[in-house]
């Protein structure tokens, strides 16, 4: 089994294209934003200092703010990366598994819809697809289109405070890096003593 450690992210208001053309090997990735494999949205977008010191005063209020489209986190963003294989032997099988895409997703492999939202859907769903019939030898490509949550469909809170979002933040941090403070104050941009003052404000100190 191998990871993919590495994606590239944009939002479908500016990537508007289909996932044929996305998931293609000709297709340009300029100007998108380059992830780590686990990032959200958010989490990629404060990677790459979209939002510089979110955690200092009051500055994650603001990106409650939709940009000028009026539609940053309500539209679906494209995570697209690639990948190589070698020469199979005969009989041998690719897989794609996905981990914890939330809500939905489409999967595209080299221009080919794999799976759609309806079957990619759930809270941290683990699924695995066959994609055999569509990659190769050599250098493959894969894109997820990612539907945000709906609040009217999915088991989802619309009058989630900040103050409570930057806690779940905190501790689903810190739940995926087993309680290692140092990398979840770095998987969530902010310092190992901020993360401190917070976890205490929070009333979070057993983690």
């Amino acid at each position: 089994m191998t990871t993919i450690e590495h994606w590239e992210i944009q939002s479908t208001a500016k990537a508007q294209q289909s996932g044929a053309e996305v998931s293609g090997g000709v297709y340009s990735t300029r100007d998108w934003f380059p992830v780590s494999g686990r990032a959200t949205v958010m989490a990629g977008l404060l990677e790459n200092g979209k939002y510089p010191d979110v955690f200092h005063s009051d500055n994650l209020r603001a990106i409650e703010i939709p940009d000028a489209s009026g539609n940053q986190f309500v539209v679906p963003w494209w995570y697209r990366t690639q990948f190589t294989l070698t020469k199979a032997a005969r009989g041998t099988h690719t897989l794609v598994r996905t981990n914890g895409v939330i809500a939905s997703a489409d999967v595209w492999a080299n221009g080919h819809l794999v799976a759609d939202r309806m079957t990619v859907a759930g809270a941290y769903p683990v699924y695995e697809f066959d994609v055999t019939p569509w990659v190769h030898e050599g250098t493959n490509w894969l894109a997820l289109r990612v539907y945000p949550a709906d609040p009217q469909r999915a088991l989802a809170r619309n009058d989630l405070t900040v103050t409570e979002a930057e806690k779940q933040l905190i501790i689903r941090a810190l739940k995926e890096t087993r309680g290692n403070r140092t990398l979840a104050a770095k998987k969530i941009g902010m310092s190992r003593r901020t993360l401190h003052r917070k976890l205490h404000t929070y009333g979070l100190e057993e983690f």
